[in-house]
């Protein structure tokens, strides 16, 4: 198929919508579809609702014709799955156009989903019974059912739980529809491609009306009849055929949607579970990703373009990932999942505070995990699971494949190793809860010995021995792993104090960023009787500017203060340092005194005292 016959189609979608949305306009608004302005809501007047209509009625309007010019050249293939979109399709769209006109509660609405979904998996739009993850064929078998259903239902509703800005679901929508053509074509169902970007087309016509500030908006019928035709589209669009991360390809294209809904998700069974407030786990609320970017200071265009900007990267991604080997696959994959729990921490979400709340730390008071033999299990079996890594890192062998007799021959001899090497170095006879920066070298001191040990044996037992880089990828894996649970206490422990510390007190600066600064930000953290929270330090050296002190960045010397009073809400400062002279101090008092915030000194050392 040329690439004509791919965007005619989808440009005649994009008008046809862009006619017809003035028409469904004035539908809602004779009907009552109106979206009234309300607590949750960003809008401060009337605005009608079934815009979606007019996408969804271009879409079927130029499928309808390319259907009935094409007739005699479809495939069994593409008419089972026309016929499963179009019948799965009405159920969900009837009651979403009644949601609507009259607001219906989550559980009728969620039955007829699930008969859409149903009906769309009966004709064949699921998830194909075999699929390749990486470097392994997984059989789902008769799982390959509830599980397309699930992710229809699932993808459906994560349209209209991110349809809460002007544009923001539509201009998702059409992200996700247009990679999901070019992940199409790159499997060669250019069926699922033509349909692809009829939608994304449909969407772009509809897009001028929608986008900030929005003259009409999806509702809740066009976002979930959207959602449901790229929950379908993302399952026969071939991805699950290949290799890689190109099963996930789909799931990483709808990305932000997905996101949303497993996020909403969690924290209201999270708030439900801890008793801190909040409705049911299917009520509607005000914290959704695009709620709280707004409470972090964005305004409505600048929050829209940011998640439509992470929606576009997800889905080059997505695309991308179709040319990827199984080592970089899973490097990628990594690095979302990483990248999403940072953005996720950077969102503020309460329920999910477990370091600041301390949950981190009370898992240390379980009685089985202060007993020696824990510390030993857990050596173990972070071990193994090192030189698990390092073989797939060195061979790309996720299976076990390559040279499986060397690898079980180490595994026989790694546990004694490592026991054997923690042991000499007294490593058992610390409290690891409470590990220090000594016990964390013995640590690696010990990976290194056991890794030696079986560097020795491979050239003393094989005429053909495991590379060096293989056992220095095991020494940095399993060094990271095995240090790092020594010190998880001590990390989480500081990362609650900062935590807690970083929301309540005063904002403070510190002046002097040398030893003495870093001794007074540990108090401050730790001391919350003293109702303070350091945001920075000052220091007059100026090499010292820009960089960061205890984990606070150094903003320059006193001549700066009066301006961060203003821009930081600055309440006081805090001298940590004896080197400072006595005019620059003076100065400081004078500032402080005039701009009304308090002068402290943290003093550090020894006080002589005479007997009697």
């Amino acid at each position: 198929m040329n690439v004509l016959a791919l965007l005619l189609p989808a440009l005649a979608a994009a008008l046809i919508a862009f006619g017809l949305t003035p028409l469904a306009m004035r539908l809602a608004s004779t009907l009552g579809a109106v979206d009234h302005p309300g607590p949750r809501k960003v809008h401060s007047s009337d605005i009608p609702r079934l815009g979606g209509l007019a996408v969804i009625a271009s879409v079927a309007l130029v499928t309808g014709v390319l259907w009935a010019v094409r007739a005699q050249k479809l495939s069994k293939i593409t008419e089972e799955f026309a016929l499963g979109l179009t019948l799965g399709l009405i159920p969900i769209l009837l009651v979403s156009i009644y949601d609507d006109l009259r607001p219906l509660p989550a559980l009728p609405k969620a039955l007829v989903q699930l008969l859409g979904a149903g009906i769309a998996v009966a004709f064949g739009i699921q998830i194909n019974p075999e699929v390749h993850v990486f470097a392994a064929t997984v059989t789902l078998g008769w799982v390959a059912l509830p599980l397309s259903i699930l992710w229809i239902v699932g993808v459906t509703n994560a349209f209209n739980l991110v349809d809460g800005l002007d544009g923001l679901s539509a201009g998702l929508a059409l992200i996700s529809a247009m990679s999901l053509a070019g992940v199409s074509v790159l499997v060669g169902r250019y069926d699922i491609a033509l349909v692809a970007l009829i939608l994304g087309g449909a969407l772009l016509g509809f897009l001028p009306y929608n986008l900030h500030p929005a003259r009409t908006f999806l509702g809740d019928s066009g976002a979930t009849a959207i959602g449901f035709c790229l929950a379908c589209l993302a399952l026969r669009g071939g991805s699950t055929l290949t290799t890689g991360l190109a099963i996930l390809a789909p799931l990483v294209v709808l990305g932000l949607p997905v996101a949303e809904t497993l996020i909403s998700m969690a924290r209201r069974l999270s708030r439900r579970l801890l008793h801190i407030g909040g409705g049911g786990v299917f009520e509607a609320d005000g914290e959704h990703i695009h709620h709280r970017l707004l409470k972090l200071g964005l305004n409505h265009r600048r929050a829209v373009m940011l998640l439509h900007g992470v929606g576009l990267l997800l889905a080059a991604i997505g695309v991308g990932s179709m040319f990827l080997s199984h080592r970089q696959a899973a490097v990628l994959l990594m690095t979302i999942i990483a990248a999403g729990f940072v953005g996720l921490a950077r969102l503020g979400y309460e329920e999910f505070a477990v370091i600041r709340r301390g949950d981190m730390l009370r898992l240390y008071e379980v009685p089985v995990l202060r007993t020696g033999l824990f510390i030993v299990f857990a050596d173990i079996v972070l071990s193994i699971s090192a030189l698990y890594i390092a073989w797939v890192l060195k061979y790309d062998d996720w299976g076990l494949r390559l040279d499986r007799y060397k690898l079980q021959r180490l595994l026989a001899i790694l546990p004694i190793a490592t026991l054997a090497a923690f042991y000499l170095l007294g490593l058992y006879r610390r409290a690891w809860k409470i590990a220090t920066i000594a016990d964390v070298t013995r640590t690696i001191a010990g990976v290194a010995l056991s890794t030696s040990a079986l560097f020795v044996f491979s050239r003393f037992a094989w005429t053909q021995p495991l590379p060096t880089t293989f056992y220095a990828t095991y020494f940095l894996v399993a060094a990271s792993m095995l240090a790092g649970m020594r010190a998880s206490y001590r990390v989480f422990s500081e990362w609650s104090h900062r935590a807690q510390r970083e929301t309540a007190g005063e904002p403070i600066l510190i002046y002097g960023a040398g030893f003495a600064g870093s001794l007074a930000v540990r108090e401050i953290l730790e001391n919350s009787d003293l109702a303070m929270r350091p945001i920075g330090f000052l220091d007059d050296d100026h090499d010292k500017l820009g960089r960061m002190v205890a984990g606070y960045p150094v903003f320059g010397s006193v001549d700066r203060l009066e301006d961060l009073l203003g821009v930081q809400a600055v309440r006081g400062v805090v001298v940590a340092s004896d080197k400072i002279p006595q005019e620059n101090i003076d100065r400081l008092a004078e500032i402080c005194e005039r701009s009304g915030v308090f002068l402290k000194h943290f003093r550090v050392g020894f006080e002589e005292r005479q007997a009697g």
